[in-house]
């Protein structure tokens, strides 16, 4: 069971970080280094004055406030009496919140989160460190704060003690309020430090003496710090050693493939060194656009990855074909992958009695390969680029739909005995034994290879699961063989947005997934009736409350022009990077019908 210290140290960490927004780098770094270097979990929030003045004069903050359900949230019953409440809190301290935001917690705030060695869950404790503009605020708030739990009957005493020449403050409660004493200092740089264990604030006063090591010595927090960006809405960090220990805590899962999952995520999480993640604003008042990025950055040591780990990272990376993306393209996926190394993780996944199973399988696979071996002569010669998109289609007797394609790069080998040709083998043997399935139209389909655009393209006719062809070195799996034909014609329309997207938000990213909000909103707005259906059916609502939440949806992704995911891991598979970015449109989007 957590235990309630942590409850509430992650509920004032996600306080601040739905609050706030945070700019400049190094701002934290006195205080990291005040951090004690076994800290299981830090938050860092940065420039908290600056960032937040900067996101309230962006267009993307003013776009947001004008959206219906925020301006009736806004003059809501709950708004009104936060406000009150707020007016409360303000005249107690004698200043304002913005006041108290600006001048203790605008330059540098650090939560962290630790776990005494060999302690337990529950003996976790937290620190506050805070890099305070205003001492006689930051001393008024102090005093206004035990005065007014002295009244109470909360607050017992308030005892002074000495640490090298630094003096600190215990806070002792009744008994009556069962709560554990606290600890506070402030430095003479006007570092404010508190926490709930003495310790960890005898800590700060040691490390501010340059006498103990802190976090900002532990070179593997010191490399994911230094590969997050350097503008970052806040930081947040964790320890390997304090996952393996919430891990080892868990229940065992009950399933086998579960069981076997957790094994493998264990393996990973022994080889990291230090995980880490931020949340970066770009552009927020420029003409431009906002973006909101979200980076996880992993410090690994590649000696504890099983092999086909590292030897998926070393494989050499192909540019994605994003020239081959027509307009029509809802989204784009990319990926790297080792078809070896998928092998090894299927095998590892399958029990013991399983494993003649996946043999004979495999010999099955190979059989209809023309013979050639899939492990040695197969999956060595696929990817590793694997690229997808996702578009539109109208089609005159069903309306608009769906139209995805899938390619995956293949190495050389032509001629009948090529890979290629295995795989056209293969794949023709699939298409007959699906047609003989007399729930396929009675059986009665016709496996036929015909010429659209000069590609033959191989389905089965007059339905069809999905159609191939290969052509620019690539095999090309499509749900229309229109499509499929479309992706290999050299005369293929062009969709430059993903390109552009790319270009500037993660020009090395290989393995990535796209999507065109603006598209998508488009095409929920045409059919929001049947999407609304839809919901209402699955999620046992009425259609009319599928529809306000379809709303409210839309009217939101209509704030943002594009999501990405990517993930980039070092060839030496040292260090992985990972981003999530929403980007708005320059320009306020027009209304719908």
């Amino acid at each position: 069971m957590r235990s309630h210290v942590t409850k509430r140290f992650f509920a004032l960490s996600l306080a601040l970080a739905a609050a706030v927004t945070s700019q400049g780098a190094g701002l934290a770094d006195p205080l990291l280094r005040l951090t004690p270097p076994d800290a299981g979990i830090t938050l860092a929030i940065e420039d908290l004055r600056g960032h937040t003045q900067e996101y309230l004069a962006s267009p993307l903050a003013g776009r947001l406030a004008r959206l219906p359900f925020v301006r009736s949230w806004m003059d809501s019953p709950q708004v009104a009496s936060f406000q009150a409440a707020r007016r409360q809190i303000e005249t107690v301290l004698g200043t304002t919140l913005k006041n108290v935001r600006d001048e203790l917690l605008g330059d540098a705030v650090v939560l962290t989160l630790w776990v005494p060695p060999q302690g337990k869950q529950e003996e976790a404790r937290g620190m506050l460190l805070i890099r305070a503009r205003d001492r006689k605020l930051l001393g008024r708030l102090i005093e206004g704060i035990n005065d007014s739990q002295t009244k109470k009957g909360e607050l017992l005493r308030i005892v002074e003690r000495t640490r090298n020449g630094i003096s600190y403050q215990v806070r002792e409660f009744a008994p009556q309020a069962k709560r554990p004493a606290e600890y506070y200092t402030t430095l003479a740089d006007q570092t404010f430090a508190w926490s709930n264990s003495e310790e960890l604030v005898q800590g700060v006063i040691d490390r501010s003496k340059g006498t103990e090591q802190g976090l900002s010595d532990v070179p593997g927090f010191r490399q994911v710090r230094e590969r997050l960006p350097q503008r970052c809405l806040l930081s947040l960090f964790v320890n390997p050693r304090f996952l393996e220990m919430q891990i080892a805590a868990s229940p065992k899962p009950a399933k086998p493939l579960d069981e076997r999952l957790a094994v493998m995520l264990s393996r990973y999480v022994d080889a990291l060194e230090y995980i880490g993640c931020a949340i970066e604003l770009r552009g927020a008042s420029s003409d431009r656009g906002a973006g909101i990025i979200l980076h996880t950055e992993e410090g690994i040591n590649p000696d504890k990855l099983p092999l086909w780990m590292k030897r998926w990272a070393a494989r050499p990376s192909i540019d994605p074909p994003l020239d081959r993306v027509p307009n029509s393209a809802l989204g784009v996926a990319s990926a790297h992958i080792d078809f070896e190394a998928l092998e090894d993780v299927l095998r590892s996944m399958t029990p013991s009695s399983g494993q003649r199973r996946l043999d004979n399988l495999l010999l099955g696979l190979s059989g209809v390969m023309l013979g050639r071996d899939l492990r040695t002569e197969i999956l060595p010669k696929l990817g590793p680029a694997v690229f997808a998109y996702l578009a539109t289609t109208v089609d005159s007797g069903q309306g608009q739909g769906f139209s995805y394609v899938l390619s995956v790069a293949l190495k050389g080998e032509p001629g009948k005995n090529g890979v290629a040709a295995a795989l056209e083998n293969g794949l023709r043997t699939f298409f007959a034994l699906y047609a003989l399935d007399e729930k396929h139209d009675h059986g009665q389909l016709e496996v036929e290879s015909r010429e659209i655009q000069g590609v033959s393209i191989t389905a089965l006719s007059p339905t069809s699961p999905f159609a191939f062809a290969f052509g620019q070195g690539r095999l090309v799996i499509g749900g229309i063989a229109e499509a499929v034909a479309g992706a290999i014609h050299s005369e293929a329309s062009t969709n430059r947005r993903f390109s552009q997207l790319r270009a500037t938000y993660f020009p090395q990213a290989e393995t990535f997934l796209c999507i065109d909000l603006e598209k998508v909103r488009t095409f929920a707005e045409s059919h929001r009736t049947a999407i609304a259906r839809r919901l209402a059916l699955r999620n046992e609502k009425t259609v009319e409350n599928a529809q306000r939440e379809l709303d409210l949806a839309l009217a939101l992704m209509g704030e943002f022009r594009d999501l990405f995911v990517t993930s980039v891991i070092t060839p030496d598979a040292r260090s992985a990077h990972r981003m999530l970015g929403l980007i708005a449109p320059t320009e306020s989007p027009a209304k719908l019908p």
